[in-house]
């Protein structure tokens, strides 16, 4: 189906996606809130990883698993810059003729959730099910948090001394007016036009989180790009040629020239999907997507998933700057409130 009007979504695939990755949000999920993300590790057994040219133990699949659950399924290159997850001599190793290369970390990594997911005919160390009790877990917690519910609202009834008719009316006419408030307030939004942002935003985000999870396929795609004068290399050269430049400094050794050129390639080739989209919603932007990466790699050493992965890393990085920036402005802000309200105070003394 359509998402958000924008784009196509393979329903089967995202479900199948979001069932397997469930287990392990829950798991995790758990964890932090008892303090012990840092020393978690999943109930399975699985079988020992053998044929990499690095040793690998259940730590690392741990800090696989954390990493998913933190960046997101294919996001290496971040896992593997994060000093907490310890795998930066592990995975997306710089000799591509040794072993792990991506393809075969997210080879592990599909196995370990459909062990956590009860999948793989593995035996489990905890009965419950074949979730590992994550399941009957949530629904101990879900009863629990019901209980907790139901006992406040009988002790604030005994405190207003059993209001009972009285209080269920006053609830139902608080009710209605909430419900004619929030109606006049929607009503002015579409006088506004506050509908059409509204529409906008969701396209773009919708548009934004589908481009995030695209993964490259040469075998289906590579071929269409091998004659440089064929209909999708020659639109491909159009739609990048605003960065050619960027794109030649891809081979440079400087590694912040690198980032950058690849942030500046990577913004824009997600502004050209959002104009093809707007020039034809049709379009199937998860190929083109796939066509322009492949161009790109082209001119340079690297494969096409890796610089989309570095792209993403870089983007991850910068997002997370910029909102530390932010919160420090703020309290800079409230810092020098606090001194002007100091020295009114001082001011009135005298």
């Amino acid at each position: 189906f359509r998402f958000a009007n924008v784009v196509d979504v393979n329903v089967r695939q995202f479900t199948k996606t979001q069932n397997e990755l469930e287990p392990l949000h829950l798991a995790l999920t758990a964890a932090e809130a008892e303090g012990k993300i840092s020393s978690w590790k999943p109930s399975i057994k699985p079988r020992p990883q053998n044929g990499w040219d690095v040793p690998w133990t259940a730590e690392d699949d741990a800090a696989i698993l954390k990493g998913i659950h933190k960046y997101g399924a294919g996001s290496w290159e971040a896992i593997k810059m994060d000093p907490a997850l310890g795998l930066a001599d592990k995975i997306h190793l710089k000799d591509k003729m040794k072993k792990p290369q991506p393809k075969h970390v997210q080879q592990r990594a599909e196995y370990l959730l459909k062990l956590i997911g009860g999948g793989g005919g593995v035996k489990r160390e905890k009965k419950g099910g074949g979730d590992g009790g994550l399941k009957e877990r949530k629904r101990v917690l879900d009863r629990e948090k019901d209980r907790d519910r139901k006992r406040k609202e009988r002790d604030e009834k005994k405190k207003e001394g059993g209001g009972g008719e009285k209080d269920e009316k006053e609830k139902e006419k608080k009710e209605k007016k909430k419900d004619i408030s929030k109606k006049e307030h929607h009503h002015r939004e579409k006088k506004d036009g506050g509908e059409k942002k509204n529409e906008k935003d969701t396209k773009e985000s919708g548009l934004e989180s589908f481009l995030n999870a695209i993964v490259i396929n040469m075998a289906t795609y590579g071929p269409a790009l091998d004659d440089n004068k064929g209909k999708v290399f020659t639109e491909c050269v159009n739609m990048m040629r605003p960065v050619h430049k960027y794109i030649k400094r891809l081979s440079s050794e400087d590694e912040k020239e690198k980032s950058k050129s690849v942030q500046r390639i990577g913004e824009h080739a997600r502004e050209e999907m959002k104009k093809l989209k707007k020039r034809n919603p049709e379009s199937n932007i998860s190929k083109w997507y796939n066509y322009v990466w492949i161009f790109i790699a082209k001119f340079c050493s690297q494969e096409p998933m890796d610089l989309l992965i570095s792209y993403r890393a870089v983007e991850s990085k910068r997002e997370t700057s910029h909102k530390h920036k932010e919160k420090n402005h703020h309290g800079k802000k409230d810092g020098k409130g606090m001194e002007k309200d100091g020295e009114k105070m001082k001011e009135k003394k005298k």
